[in-house]
């Protein structure tokens, strides 16, 4: 099976499907060349200059067109057309047996989907979120004139569309058929943050001897008791959220304000909430506005994006991730967090409410978030039993190569082969 995958991306640390796709498509590429073995291909296919240098072999079976015509660090397989056609791409991508879009809005998806029509060749769209109720409401009137004239079309022509989340599917706005494909990350088990509150004395917790049942990710729960303690804290608590300063798309007018409806207790804590991202939209000036009127700009910390370096250092450092987004499709910063043992505090928009009180890896929205501030300053105790429980729920649903391989399977479901 050929796989051509395209995407509108940049090297951009703090969106999402930056993050997302350089991962999946080597997972992917991973998967498919342990199916089918290892051959390269003709030496003729890589004579045009435009090709010299990738290391295009049969086993990649998997190319990603850019359309923007940025080099994606970590993408081997990349094509380099001088033209975003699938005719100017080298054999076997310019007669691919599948095409995989990520995101929606880009006009040069549109010709390239008008393309893969004329020779019947099937395309998935993944949306990311874009298609959603929540997000169609911002630039409200562009996006509706855009799909009456482009892209309606265009997601219509869809073989079918994957989602990245059963709230997101749910949450889609167009009636189209789609399927349940996860984005993953690689479990950091080498790095786990054994620096957030003193896990020398907790060698006893293995997250395979969690306490929970096994989780149906397209259900949701509210299920939050049962977590074991560990006696041995330090005195005070990091909150910490990274991810792009957006004061609506990633809810941090929220955050302020339920901190602020808990400021007496997380003073009295020792809590600080430390936010890092690009600001988007002048969102960090309005928020430092909106914590100095409810008095709490000495509890909350607004910082600039930092380096993939700092990052890991910074949450290695934490004691617990935050994010209260009114709608996301799948947070990669939030898979991160977990990845590396943290638990979570999320709001029901990132769509991950239900599976962290289910495997109990920290604490999902029921009623409102200042009540999950409150509840996780309170219950200390319990952090690392959620940090082993954390893992395991990256482990068993959103460890990148069992994603790749469950999507494979519905990709070859779709495929002309």
């Amino acid at each position: 099976m050929k796989i051509l995958v395209i995407g509108s991306i940049d090297n951009n640390p703090y969106n999402g499907v930056p993050r997302a796709v350089p991962g999946m498509v080597n997972a992917l590429k991973e998967v498919m060349t342990k199916d089918s073995g290892d051959k390269t291909l003709e030496d003729t296919m890589l004579d045009d200059k435009a090709y010299q240098g990738i290391n295009l072999r049969v086993t990649d079976q998997i190319g990603f067109l850019n359309t923007r015509s940025i080099s994606i660090n970590g993408i081997d397989c990349q094509l380099m057309p001088t033209k975003n056609s699938l005719k100017e791409l080298p054999y076997p991508f310019n007669k691919p047996d599948l095409v995989v879009f990520h995101e929606v809005y880009y006009p040069a998806f549109v010709g390239l989907g008008k393309e893969c029509k004329k020779n019947h060749i099937p395309y998935i769209i993944i949306p990311h979120g874009c298609l959603t109720k929540e997000a169609l409401e911002i630039k409200k009137w562009k996006k509706r004139i855009g799909n009456e004239l482009l892209f309606k079309d265009f997601v219509m022509g869809a073989e079918t569309l994957q989602f990245l989340s059963p709230s997101e599917k749910r949450r889609t706005i167009f009636k189209k058929d789609g399927f349940i494909g996860l984005n993953g990350v690689t479990l950091k088990s080498d790095r786990h943050h054994k620096k957030n509150i003193n896990f020398a004395d907790t060698k006893h917790i293995n997250s395979n001897d969690a306490d929970m049942d096994q989780c149906d990710i397209s259900e949701e729960t509210d299920n939050t008791s049962g977590d074991k303690k560990s006696d041995n804290i330090r005195p005070y608590t990091m909150f910490t959220y990274i991810g792009r300063i957006d004061m609506h798309i990633k809810g941090l007018d929220l955050l302020v304000k339920a901190v602020a409806q808990n400021q007496d207790l997380l003073r009295e804590k020792l809590c600080c909430i430390k936010l890092y991202g690009p600001d988007c939209n002048d969102s960090k000036s309005k928020l430092t506005i909106l914590a100095n009127d409810l008095g709490v700009s000495d509890l909350i910390e607004i910082n600039g994006p930092v380096e993939e370096e700092k990052k890991e250092e910074i949450l290695l450092n934490s004691d617990i991730f935050i994010q209260t987004s009114r709608s996301e499709a799948l947070p990669m910063g939030l898979l991160e967090a977990l990845s590396y043992g943290l638990p979570c505090i999320v709001s029901r928009g990132t769509g991950f409410a239900g599976l962290i009180n289910r495997y109990k890896a920290g604490w999902g929205e029921i009623r409102n978030i200042a009540e999950l501030i409150n509840k996780a300053v309170s219950e200390k105790t319990t952090y690392p039993q959620k940090s082993a429980n954390a893992c395991r729920l990256i482990q068993e649903h959103f460890e990148i190569k069992k994603c790749a391989e469950n999507v494979l399977k519905c990709y070859r479901h779709y495929a002309h082969t």
